[in-house]
Formats: structure tokens, sequence, C-alpha cells
């Protein structure tokens, strides 16, 4: 008996909606523990909830704006290049 031969797959598929679905989610993540660090939490954890917010800011700009610049940079220098 002979094994049959499953259907090939392409090594890379092109697919932008996991990794925005990754950022977010983590960023979701972070923004529920700071919040129970808020309810539950007393005087210096406090704080340092209100610093969780401000970076948890940032990062989500620099993650999906900034990221993406660099990357639509990159591709239209490579697309000069080939022309």
């Amino acid at each position: 008996m002979g094994a049959t031969a499953s259907p090939q797959r392409p090594p890379y598929k092109p697919d932008s909606t996991k990794p925005f679905l990754t950022i977010i989610d983590t960023h979701v993540t972070t923004v529920v523990s700071a919040f129970f660090l808020f309810l539950f939490g007393t005087g210096l954890i406090r704080g340092r909830r209100d610093f969780a917010d401000h970076r948890v800011i940032a990062n989500v700009f620099t993650a999906i704006y900034v990221s993406k610049t660099i990357f639509q940079y990159h591709l239209a220098k490579r697309d000069r290049q080939r022309s």
C-alpha cells in the first residue's frame, strides 16, 4: 500500500490580519490587567498602573503606525531599485 500525498501548501502566505490581531490582543490584555491593578491596588501600585497606560498607548502607536511606515518605505525603495 502506498501513502497518498497531501496537497502542497505554499511556503508563505502573506496575511496582514494576524499580526494586527496579535498586537491588539497583547495590548488589550495589558489594559485589562492595569484595570485590575487600579481596582485592587493601593498607593504605588496605582501609580504604576498610570504609567502602564501611557506605555501601552505609545507602544500601540509604535507597533502599528511607525512599523508600517518603515515597512512601506523599504518596499518603495526596493521598487525604485527594480525600475
